[in-house]
């Protein structure tokens, strides 16, 4: 943040306050009092996460209502323009007839003319700006939902004075939009008419009053703008917390350094006089405050871009656009906008390895005409003058690319709105938001506790404010403690004995003799076992299962577990190479009503067998993985290159119930799948049918309104061909890119069975580039397939949907003058491969289903193809499958196999177990195995 030393005027910052509220925080307000923030409606909403609501006093930033700190809470006088949206109705003033009551007519008047007023002012401003800001989720910001009508109701008091509030904080959200606009923004007289401008000069935005913003600067740091908003009179409101002590970037919003400044400010009698003594000060006490200009132009990153090489584009690099430091960078597919930015803008590559190249737009490749103290300023911090050109007209807007250029300010003004999180949303520092607002509120808490135990472990000492409460808090913890141990042995009438708490055992991992895999030598196996250990070990069948063990390579196919990370079942694995006994599979609706906790006795037994039905299944529906898979086939197993963006916030949604079963299975069995991007691959491999979704992210795109660009889906024609030659060379001429037209290979990588299986044969190298976006640039920018989903609020995503016409269009359809009804196919149809007649294996996709449809294209590409109905392609599998049943490698599927409506109880027991949906999962959780939180026993 441009603050302290480098404030446009320093002289304009006002006095600090510090309010403790509870003995190891405190709140820090800048333009504010004490009373604005306690007495703020609501008090709660200021220190719950989970209580957040929108409406008047001092908030946390959140969109729409990212101008809500420009809100105005006073009239100034009988001529001010806002009176009627500011002023409070009392019950004198209501009109009282036949036990009801309403608002006066002249008041109803007035205050619905005003907030048309601002209304018609707030869209032409929000209109006048480039149209690449002020999006959201696609589409541009909506105001807060305004009903006039409304207040002609009549009703009871209350009701009607509800009905007054609620129109008057959506008539506010137009009127804080126009102050922020204004008061940001030059050259907004043009886009109004003269009324309009000569109403909002009457409001006088700069000089009133404002109701300020409640930040937290660890998350809020990209929405932050403390120098504007200390310029235009808006108070600032932010907790202080001990984390933030250790934190080199939050040294100059430190409450004991913002208090120095001003001290000095007070004392010093010119600018000069103030820089000088604030340089010496702040370099001997706290030389922190230098080493970032703000919160998101950093020294160090200047200095780097500073006069680097122009660089030319290479096609197997990544180029990603940051419009500021701190922000989310965008992925750029143009290769003419990416070349036009190479040419005016520092780039970087971070890593020689990663292959992306950053392109900043906040450092521009222009000379500044600096002095030689400045040089390393690419950006303008936007102090201007008042008679350079308007900021979104001229020099200071690049219509090529749609952004405004070298204007640093006006461009974190303008992507506030587009970047801001939801209400109950928080920022993680890598970019992420997180959408439960208790995930976040416990996230920011663990975070902030990691920073302090690391400081204090680094020698670090306490701030000394916060020092003598928490050694008064260890001692008198330590003290209780010494009472409570005292006291027992005084009850069991011995001073000088052993305290209460058993002996400690010797740990397991120093009993184990085999380095290798953590089992015991023969001598242990047959010494008795002495009970649990500290570690969660224990002995079954023949085999310890600690927490070495886990970490090492066990001897079972099935046994999963990379190191430090496989939390197993439930303590379920097994460890050892003696044979599995025999156990039924139990069935998932006989449960016993009532589940066990942890905590509870017979934990271990319902863990136990919880353990051995998921071995059971995992034998059924899970093909064994081999340790030495070597290297992947092209077009086999492709190595997708996934966006690290995606896989930061994507989630995957799971079809099939089956399959979603599968996917949990592997997340206890396979332990050589380490990272998501080898989770996601092994799921194209076996053919899983999901769908990959990702938040909706207010990408830029040409026209927003425009109705010729729709959803990712498409049509597509049935083949219409008079022989069988004819039809393959035109489903060939389909899949040589027309079929792939709207840039969507991902629906299809994921639909699994035959579709998966020619996009990987015919569009490889799309399948490598373009999946990894989780979903593509078409559906991002457009969102015609937005959604949202059950247990994650009011966020919207997206996600590449494939109709049913491509599906058989992929597949070959061709229609048959003869029979309509009964079409033809070049090659099997996937419902085949979930039907009786294809009853081998586990289920999955294998080597079995790959060469079969490779032999079949082989067929056709040798001229001696035929074009099948349905079911005549269950019969070419039946035969296929009589000759495939004589292989030795041929494995027959277990009778025992679920069905569908099994597969979907066992989902609902997991469940209930582990605590989590099986349906819908975000990409990092697939490779963390979760532990039961309760368990209902079999019966």
């Amino acid at each position: 943040m441009v603050f302290y030393l480098l404030h446009s005027s320093p002289f304009r910052i006002p006095e600090p306050r510090v309010f403790f509220f509870r003995p190891h925080g405190k709140w820090v307000a800048i333009g504010g009092t004490y009373r604005e923030l306690r007495d703020a409606p609501r008090w709660d909403r200021l220190t719950a996460a989970c209580l957040l609501k929108a409406g008047p006093g001092p908030r946390w930033i959140c969109a729409p209502w990212i101008w809500r700190p420009y809100g105005l809470s006073t009239v100034e006088g009988p001529d001010d323009p806002l009176t009627s949206i500011i002023a409070r109705m009392d019950l004198q003033r209501l009109v009282y007839h036949d036990g009801t009551s309403r608002l006066p007519f002249d008041f109803v008047t007035e205050i619905t003319r005003r907030a048309r007023d601002f209304e018609e002012i707030a869209i032409s401003l929000r209109d006048s700006a480039p149209p690449l800001f002020f999006l959201r989720d696609g589409a541009k910001v909506a105001f807060a939902p305004m009903d006039p009508s409304s207040l002609s109701l009549d009703g009871r008091p209350g009701q009607v004075l509800n009905r007054l509030e609620e129109f008057q904080t959506a008539a506010m959200d137009r009127v804080a939009f126009t102050a922020w606009f204004t008061l940001n923004f030059k050259g907004w007289e043009r886009y109004l008419n003269d009324r309009q401008t000569e109403l909002i000069r009457c409001c006088s935005f700069a000089d009133r009053p404002k109701k300020g913003c409640l930040v937290n600067l660890i998350v809020d740091a990209p929405l932050v703008n403390f120098e504007t908003w200390i310029d235009h009179r808006v108070p600032v409101y932010y907790p202080w917390t001990e984390a933030m002590h250790y934190i080199d970037r939050m040294a100059r919003a430190d409450p004991a350094n913002v208090r120095a400044y001003w001290e000095m400010r007070q004392k010093a009698a010119s600018e000069d006089d103030l820089a000088v003594e604030a340089l010496r000060w702040f370099k001997e006490h706290d030389p922190r405050v230098f080493s970032h200009d703000n919160f998101f132009q950093s020294r160090d990153m200047r200095s780097v871009l500073i006069n680097t090489p122009a660089q030319l584009r290479v096609p197997y690099l990544k180029y990603y656009v940051q419009a500021c430091q701190n922000y989310r960078p965008c992925l750029s597919r143009d290769v003419d906008m990416t070349n036009r930015l190479l040419e005016g803008y520092e780039a970087l590559r971070v890593s020689s390895d990663d292959g992306c190249i950053f392109i900043a737009r906040w450092a521009a490749r222009a000379p500044a005409c600096l002095t030689q103290y400045d040089e390393e300023y690419t950006a303008e911090l936007g102090l201007w003058d008042d008679d350079r050109d308007d900021r979104f007209l001229g020099r200071a807007y690049d219509k090529e690319t749609g952004w405004v250029t070298n204007d640093f300010l006006a461009m974190r003004e303008l992507h506030k709105v587009a970047f801001a999180p939801y209400p109950g949303e928080i920022y993680c520092l890598d970019g992420k938001r997180l959408h439960d607002r208790f995930i976040g509120a416990r996230w920011l808490r663990s975070y902030e506790e990691g920073i302090v135990n690391e400081a204090i472990q680094d020698g670090q000492e306490r701030p000394a404010d916060l020092r003598q409460h928490f050694e008064w808090e260890g001692a008198r913890e330590s003290e209780l403690l010494d009472r409570i141990e005292k006291d027992a042995r005084a009850l069991r009438g011995i001073e000088d004995a052993r305290p209460l708490t058993p002996p400690a055992k010797i740990p397991l991992a120093e009993r184990l003799s085999d380095e290798f895999d953590g089992e015991g030598s023969s001598s242990d196996s047959n010494a008795p076992d002495s009970g649990d250990d500290d570690d969660g070990g224990r002995r079954r069948n023949r085999a310890y299962y600690t927490a070495r063990a886990r970490a090492s390579v066990g001897s079972s196919a099935l046994s999963s577990g990379p190191a430090g990370r496989r939390g197993a079942v439930g303590s379920s694995g097994r460890r050892s190479a003696s044979p599995v006994p025999r156990v039924a599979l139990a069935e998932p609706r006989r449960v016993a009503p009532r589940p066990v906790e942890p905590d509870e006795e017979g934990w271990e037994a319902a863990e136990d067998a919880l353990g051995d039905q998921l071995e059971l299944l995992g034998s059924m529906l899970v093909e064994p993985m081999p340790r030495l898979r070597g290297v992947p086939a092209p077009g086999r197993r492709p190595r997708i290159l996934w966006e690290p963006e995606f896989l930061d916030v994507g989630l995957i949604r799971v079809v099939n119930v089956r399959d979603r079963l599968r996917l949990f299975l592997y997340t206890l069995l396979h332990r050589y799948i380490l990272t998501a991007e080898e989770f996601l691959d092994y799921l194209v491999e076996r053919g899983i049918k999901f769908v990959l979704l990702v938040p909706r992210d207010p990408i830029p795109q040409s026209d927003p309104d425009d109705p010729t660009q729709g959803p990712s889906s498409k049509t597509c024609a049935c083949i219409v061909a008079s022989d069988h030659y004819e039809a393959f060379n035109a489903w060939e001429g389909t899949l040589q890119g027309p079929v792939w037209a709207k840039t969507h290979v991902g629906a299809f990588v994921r639909e699994g069975s035959v579709v998966n299986f020619v996009a990987r044969h015919y569009a490889i190298g799309m399948v490598i580039n373009q999946v990894g976006a989780g979903v593509c640039p078409e559906t991002r920018v457009h969102a015609g397939s937005a959604t949202r989903l059950p247990g994650l609020g009011e966020t919207h995503f997206v996600f590449d949907e494939m109709s049913a016409e491509e599906r058989d269009a992929v597949v070959g359809r061709v229609f048959n003058p003869l029979r309509p009804q009964n079409t033809y196919y070049l090659l099997p149809p996937p419902a085949l491969f979930e039907s009786k007649e294809w009853d081998v294996g586990t289920g999955e996709w294998t080597d079995l289903e790959e060469e079969y449809l490779e032999e079949i294209l082989n067929v056709w590409k040798s001229g001696r193809g035929e074009m099948r109905t349905k079911r005549e392609w269950e019969r070419h599998a039946r035969a296929y499958l009589h000759g495939v049943k004589a292989r030795p490698s041929f494995v027959a599927r277990d009778p025992r196999f679920p069905s569908n409506a099994d597969c979907a109880q066992w989902c609902k027991r997991l469940e209930d177990a582990y605590g989590f949906s099986l349906e819908v999962r975000t990409v990092q959780s697939l490779t963390e195995v979760p532990s039961p939180v309760r368990i209902k026993k079999f019966v």
